[in-house]
């Protein structure tokens, strides 16, 4: 079995996403990313779910530690911005998205 990945994301952000070759949902609103992450948190058709920062810090208390808590899918936050206030390094930011998915620091080398 392939493991399939999906994106919520913002409707300006899918159509790179999308290009990827990843399935993508665009969300208008925080409420809407919610409902398609409920979803598959029960369906489980996707082995991670990669879910744009903002609409993860919007989403109540209870339903975040529902996320942390799965196992499949797993759920990423990434930051998505459309200017970068500070330059950061790829390696950096790559490292900030794994810790924060998974729980532990990863050194690459």
């Amino acid at each position: 079995m392939q493991d399939k990945i999906l994106a919520l994301v913002p409707s300006d952000f899918a159509l790179g996403f999308k290009l990827t070759g990843i399935d993508t949902e665009p969300c208008a609103f925080p409420e809407e990313a919610k409902a398609y992450l409920s979803r598959e948190l029960t369906q489980s058709q996707y082995s991670i779910v990669i879910i744009d920062e903002e609409f993860l810090l919007s989403f109540e208390e209870r339903f975040n530690k529902k996320i942390q808590e799965s196992t499949k899918p797993l759920v990423m936050a990434i930051p998505l911005k459309k200017t970068f206030q500070v330059q950061l390094k790829p390696k950096d930011y790559f490292l900030k998205m794994v810790q924060d998915a998974i729980g532990y620091e990863i050194r690459i080398r």
